[in-house]
């Protein structure tokens, strides 16, 4: 918001807006009053509701330029800039006190806070560098921000200052924010969250959907007073002491499982109608897969579950529809024997890695199959992760390989055998849609990497069509891009059909002569083409989720 921060005093050489009369013609004037036409082509003229739809096109320095013009256009202006203040998250002390300074916090009655109805927060855990009175006074801005702002209806907060504590900002939130409905929160970090300070949030009489991000099992119990309105909850630790705690309205859940005999059980109850689950690192003790011990107990837990599965827990989250998993192991022992619409897992070396992946899939037999690749596990191994061995024995029609680049200077980028590697797979599967998506360390992926993938995606889309069976029909690599003062930007998607034109062959007389493949060629599309496919087949239902 810094481009309208210096909208306190008006430019006394700007022309202000012309008098009523000049919206007349001259043979308006001529007319006799009430016969004049009423102005019905001019801004000042037309509904609050078109005239903020018009200056929402306008980029924000044009739109402060505007606003400076007259008292007509900063009234109006303000309305669309403050409506595009959610739309870019606030991720440093520069951020927020450029906010607090726009919001005109101690103005009294020029203040703009009653104006603002959603902000995104996304600060840092610690401050390094600056001295104890830098770091107090954007503290106190972040607090005033949210002190002042008394209409907001929803709020974001994915990352907050270290020196706060939990319960100053828990306080401020239920007595500062009367009108919120919709709060999004993270908890991450050594925060000081007891259940007493959590429970303050239930004088948000008005809110009716939480979302909320704890590993802390003390702030999960915090929660009750809360449970109807909570819709989504991630990274959460279930106690085993909670019998009677029920939150029944929570659709998607990001949760940590344990080891246990019990867990499923005591998940299931506690959460009664998840559409969407996301399996978090295992809780508990140290466990390793890769060894004979640790693959045994894999399997005992695995099958106690399925046991489960189709008794106790048969009729359980009847809507379940996708599963995101941090790794193939927690996945696995949880044995679910249920066909899914989308599956998100990590491709993983090794050979009990490559069985506990077709054991997985072929439990969900998902629609979608997401693979997440870290180029940097690839090593020196000239096909990758194994990537044309791990589909054996595998349909999906709908295919999207994520891959985590990892550039190093004056090194090649590693992707090429990866994808090689993927052309080689393709025969063993009856795709019809592949996406190839790009990030960079769980993140989109910065101006510079882009370049660097975007000069060779026509060569890799051509090879991979070339590869692939005849059912593939649409190809899109999709590079998300990073700004570390904007965060992530509007997706760059190149895409292509695929075409196959069938070849005769060259002797008709031979009984004995084979079929000749057809000829493969890819037709790009226009971006927006490729957006709507990739909405109608789901291709981007997972949506980089923080590992």
């Amino acid at each position: 918001m810094e481009t309208a921060a210096p909208l306190s005093d008006r430019d006394p050489t700007l022309v202000p807006l012309p008098a009523d009369d000049a919206y007349f013609s001259d043979s308006d004037l001529d007319a006799a009053p009430e016969e004049r036409r009423a102005p019905t082509n001019h801004l000042a003229t037309v509904n609050f509701d078109v005239q903020n739809a018009i200056m929402s096109f306008l980029p924000d320095h044009d739109l402060s330029r505007l606003m400076r013009t007259s008292r007509f256009f900063l009234d109006i202006g303000l309305h669309a800039l403050c409506a595009r203040i959610p739309e870019r998250r606030i991720m440093c002390e520069i951020r927020t006190s450029s906010l607090y300074k726009f919001l005109r916090v101690d103005a009294g009655s020029l203040s703009r806070v009653h104006l603002v109805e959603d902000i995104y927060f996304d600060l840092p855990y610690a401050v390094y560098g600056p001295p104890l009175s830098y770091k107090k006074r954007h503290m106190d801005f972040f607090l005033g921000i949210l002190q002042s702002c008394r209409n907001l209806r929803r709020l974001r907060i994915e990352g907050w200052y270290e020196a706060i504590p939990a319960s100053v900002l828990l306080n401020t939130l239920a007595t500062s924010l009367p009108e919120l409905e919709e709060l999004q929160l993270s908890m991450f970090g050594k925060r000081d969250v007891e259940e007493k300070d959590l429970r303050e949030l239930g004088r948000l009489r008005n809110v009716r959907k939480i979302i909320f991000k704890s590993s802390c099992a003390t702030s999960f119990r915090g929660l009750e007073p809360l449970a109807e309105a909570v819709v989504e909850l991630d990274y959460i630790k279930v106690p085993q002491d909670i019998t009677s705690l029920r939150f029944g309205n929570v659709q998607k859940l990001g949760v940590r499982p344990d080891r246990s005999s019990t867990w499923l059980e005591q998940v299931t109850t506690v959460f009664l109608d998840v559409s969407e689950l996301m399996l978090r690192p295992t809780t508990g003790d140290l466990h390793d897969c890769h060894i004979d011990p640790g693959r045994a107990e894999d399997d005992l837990l695995r099958a106690n579950n399925r046991l489960k599965w189709g008794s106790a827990c048969a009729k359980v989250w009847p809507l379940l529809k996708t599963i995101w998993a941090y790794d193939l192991c927690g996945l696995y022992c949880l044995g679910l024997p249920r066909r899914l619409h989308a599956l998100s897992v990590p491709l993983e070396l090794g050979q009990h890695a490559a069985h506990q992946f077709r054991a997985v899939v072929a439990d969900a037999q998902p629609s979608l199959l997401e693979l997440r690749v870290n180029l940097d596990e690839c090593g020196l191994q000239p096909d990758g992760l194994g990537l044309a061995e791990a589909f054996g024995g595998i349909t999906v029609p709908r295919l999207t390989l994520l891959i985590d680049v990892v550039h190093y200077p004056h090194e090649p980028w590693k992707e090429q055998p990866l994808l090689d590697s993927l052309a080689r797979g393709l025969c063993k599967l009856s795709l019809t849609h592949l996406l190839i998506r790009y990030q960079e360390s769980r993140r989109p992926i910065s101006p510079y990497a882009e370049d660097k993938v975007a000069s060779s995606i026509r060569e890799y889309a051509t090879i991979l069509a070339q590869s692939s069976p005849t059912t593939l029909r649409w190809i899109g690599f999709d590079l998300g891009v990073w700004s570390i003062l904007a965060g992530p930007q509007p997706t760059r998607l190149t895409c292509w059909e695929v075409h196959r034109t069938p070849v005769a062959p060259k002797d008709t007389s031979s009984d004995n002569s084979e079929d000749v493949p057809p000829l493969v060629t890819i037709v790009e599309m226009s971006a927006s083409q490729g957006r709507r496919i990739m909405k109608t087949e789901d291709m981007g239902i997972f949506e980089f989720p923080e590992a």
